[in-house]
């Protein structure tokens, strides 16, 4: 079992997002604090520099192709990152040797932001998950 401490850095929140109908999945907001050690951390595709996601731990299930918002916390004490994804994969909380959590595919993202994320990776190595 995994120390609770790191799941801490996740807060889930249901709460309309705009555009999104009330109701539906997308109603989901994950609040993600990435540092050097948390589990929560960006994942990328098998090709070098191609940031997918942002793999978020968590015993919550959702749907593959779920609308979810994130902010997402980076260590560089910029701006929070705001973003919609999509649920891409989930990662079974029966695996002993890693957190659960889910695959969350960024739908779109800013050339500012790809490259906040781009020098983050530069620091800590991103998951790889080809999906």
């Amino acid at each position: 079992m995994h120390a609770e401490t790191r799941h801490a850095a996740v807060r889930t929140r249901v709460r309309p997002v705009p555009g999104v109908t009330a109701g539906a999945a997308g109603n989901v907001e994950f609040d993600v604090h990435i540092h050097d050690h948390s589990d929560a951390n960006l994942y990328a595709g098998l090709m070098p520099d191609s940031i997918k996601g942002v793999f978020v731990p968590t015993y919550r299930r959702l749907r593959p192709r779920s609308l979810v918002a994130v902010r997402i916390h980076l260590p560089d004490e910029g701006e929070p990152i705001t973003a919609m994804t999509s649920v891409r994969w989930a990662r079974d909380p029966m695996l002993a040797d890693a957190p659960p959590g889910l695959g969350l595919a960024f739908l779109r993202l800013r050339d500012d932001v790809r490259q906040r994320l781009d020098s983050f990776v530069q620091c800590r190595a991103p998951l790889l998950y080809e999906a």
